[in-house]
């Protein structure tokens, strides 16, 4: 079991975890972390990485480390800096403690102008987000990593462009009659469907590829249409019910159903059904009482009723069963097309994304991230690039770290 450990008893090498709810103090240690690797390394802020999630919190998270810096360079200008103060706050006595840690080791004077040097350096300080950094990595040290001569410009928003892909795969995938009426029905427009296919969680996963999802789509037309082939001739054997037919199945249900009402209206139900049928519609449209009746004489919601002592017998429940089989069919069929469109439209977009970019000579900054890692795992470079940055930036904190991704959890094991 690991120990429990402080800020201050937490060594400055390796990758080290911080867990903490929220408002329990990580900017807080985060701060401690940062003044520790100024005194007791002598690192100057330009070579510690301090990197979150938002620009808002990047700004927060530099006032708050040069306002720890100021506090403890302050202090070391005061005789016994490490003695505590009568008022002294909470960041004031961490700050302290912070002091008298390193004042173990290091004589005052040191440790005095390493927070001095730090304090004037805190203009260049690297804080920002993992993106950002990732986009300086390949500026700085694009030899390392392979980038090209010419850099790109950075595109800070890529939702337009994400956008514009999205609206081609729509216009592509709707010259076919199915895929045009799920899209509709699903997503009705191609705002919504890029909503979901931009939607950043997808980073990291694996998307079948373009070949694969098309083969499987021309695999489910062919399964449609057998089973719409398969529908068509059920309604129409239903559209052949006579009223003796009727008659028959009605004395069917009052000998399997004793609850009158009950048994009332599913005899009601095989009129309505009968007069579907004739109506001329497509057999997978159903209106709502037809539905509702293939529903209420299932099999298993007659099972389930109380007064129905046996299931009911004869051609015409055969039927009804046939349909309500083939109704589900084709609606699983449905359900599995709309999510193979969800995965063609998300491989269309991991696909034109890069390509659309390095065309308009534009880098947006998931690509800065997946460059970089990229880079970093070809084992032509990546020994020469990471000693390279390591040697620029010998440490890094990291904030909000349980949302890295994949991609970037590879770049900070590998860097740090």
């Amino acid at each position: 079991m690991t120990a429990r450990m402080g800020p201050l008893e937490l060594p400055l090498s390796g990758v080290r975890l911080v867990e903490a709810s929220a408002g329990t103090g990580k900017t807080f240690t985060i701060a401690t972390l940062y003044l520790r690797l100024i005194l007791e390394r002598g690192l100057l802020p330009d070579r510690i990485v301090v990197a979150t999630f938002t620009r808002a919190a990047t700004a927060e998270l530099a006032m708050r480390l040069r306002q720890r810096l100021r506090m403890a360079s302050e202090m070391l200008r005061q005789v016994d800096p490490a003695r505590a103060r009568d008022d002294d706050d909470g960041e004031m006595r961490a700050t302290r403690a912070v002091i008298a840690h390193a004042l173990a080791d290091i004589d005052v004077e040191t440790l005095a102008a390493r927070a001095r040097d730090a304090e004037r350096a805190m203009d260049t300080a690297v804080i920002g987000t993992l993106h950002a950094f990732c986009n300086r990595v390949l500026a700085e040290f694009g030899f390392e990593t392979g980038r090209a001569l010419r850099e790109p410009e950075l595109l800070e928003d890529t939702r337009a462009l994400q956008r514009e892909i999205v609206e081609d795969f729509w216009r592509v995938c709707s010259t076919d009659a199915d895929a045009a009426r799920l899209l509709a029905e699903t997503w009705g427009k191609p705002d919504a469907l890029a909503r979901q296919v931009c939607d950043p969680r997808w980073r990291g996963r694996t998307v079948s590829n373009a070949a694969e999802l098309t083969a499987a789509a021309q695999d489910a037309g062919t399964q449609r249409n057998e089973t719409l082939a398969q529908l068509d001739a059920i309604r129409n054997a239903i559209a052949g019910w006579d009223d003796g037919v009727l008659q028959v199945a009605m004395q069917e249900l009052a000998d399997c159903i004793s609850h009158a009402g009950a048994r009332k209206s599913r005899a009601q139900g095989l009129q309505v059904l009968r007069d579907w049928s004739r109506a001329g519609t497509a057999p997978d449209l159903l209106s709502a009482a037809a539905r509702k009746a293939v529903d209420d004489l299932a099999e298993g919601t007659l099972s389930a009723m109380k007064s129905c002592k046996r299931l009911p017998q004869g051609p015409v429940f055969v039927a009804v069963a046939d349909l309500d089989a083939s109704i589900k069919a084709l609606e699983q069929l449905d359900d599995n097309a709309r999510a193979k469109l969800l995965l063609g439209s998300r491989a269309y977009l991991d696909r034109e994304l890069p390509a659309r970019m390095q065309a308009l000579g534009v880098l947006g900054h998931d690509q800065a991230v997946d460059e970089l890692a990229a880079a970093l795992g070809d084992p032509q470079r990546d020994a020469r690039a990471i000693r390279a940055i390591h040697q620029r930036w010998p440490a890094a904190l990291v904030d909000e770290f349980q949302d890295t991704d994949p991609q970037q959890w590879k770049i900070l094991k590998k860097l740090f």
